[in-house]
């Protein structure tokens, strides 16, 4: 991917908010006949192609039989392409970087132990998001490997790590709160649990549904400068996104506020 020098704004200028001039009967069926397109596609794929293309189409068609059967959804959460997160900046690291509601840290670490199996390992939190999300990182580990294997620094029982890693800290607005919560049952990861509860004196038995808590909502931050094998601090003016069938889906943003700022503002007279 070529270096660029790319904003947080510029991302929110690509969002592409779903047209207006068009009658949700008719973006029905415009859909309609292009998940029949794309099934058909998916059936004409040849076997040299291998399985990448196979799951781009699945994903696709996954994407279609979601707004097929609700309509409003690309009303409610214009779409932002993936590719955002594909920025550099002039070092080449990420400009843009995802943060899962469960963990304030982004973290992108290339472990190499060079032993009678030499073996490299993607560990952080780029780790454990979406497949198409991680691939938007790979260009990084890469070459992270690159550098160890130009260095000679190694050998046959050295541990060998670098990374990248930015903290998201302070307030997130209550509003945005109740956006996330509100979106959190169309980015879910796992349906609602059922279970069977029993209390009072007969041990009446009633069912229970569980809140769904995995979902795939992620913070978009931009980090403004990187220090390899240290933490660093991003601009507090994140993105609220939504994954969905390898498309991140625009759901609201804001200028979050510093924690300092915060408790001086609600807590001092």
């Amino acid at each position: 991917m070529s270096t660029q020098v790319l904003s947080l704004q510029k991302a929110r200028e690509s969002v592409q908010v779903c047209p207006s001039v068009d009658t949700r009967l008719q973006r029905t069926e415009l859909r309609k006949r292009q998940l029949a397109a794309t099934q058909t596609e998916l059936t004409s794929v040849l076997p040299v192609e291998g399985t990448a293309v196979s799951v781009m189409i699945r994903r696709r068609i996954e994407l279609l039989e979601r707004v097929i059967e609700d309509p409003t959804f690309e009303e409610r959460y214009p779409c932002l392409d993936i590719e955002v997160l594909g920025w550099r900046d002039g070092q080449g690291f990420p400009k843009l970087v995802p943060f899962s509601l469960t963990d304030p840290l982004f973290s992108l670490e290339a472990d190499y132990k060079n032993s009678r199996r030499p073996e490299w390992k993607l560990r952080g939190s780029v780790a454990g998001l979406p497949r198409p999300m991680v691939s938007m990182y790979n260009d990084i580990f890469e070459r992270f490997r690159e550098e160890l294997l130009e260095s000679r620094e190694y050998n046959w029982v050295k541990l060998w790590s670098k990374s990248i890693t930015s903290r998201f800290s302070g307030v997130i607005p209550q509003w945005v709160r109740d956006n996330i919560k509100e979106a959190s049952a169309d980015f879910s990861v796992s349906p609602p649990r059922g279970e069977i509860a029993k209390g009072g004196w007969l041990r009446i038995k009633r069912e229970v549904t569980k809140t769904v808590v995995a979902t795939n909502i992620f913070l978009i931050a931009e980090v403004d400068k990187w220090v390899v094998n240290k933490e660093v601090v991003l601009r507090p003016d994140p993105l609220v996104v939504g994954y969905k069938a390898g498309c991140l889906w625009f759901i609201c943003s804001f200028d979050e506020t510093p924690l300092e700022k915060y408790v001086r503002m609600e807590f001092t007279v």
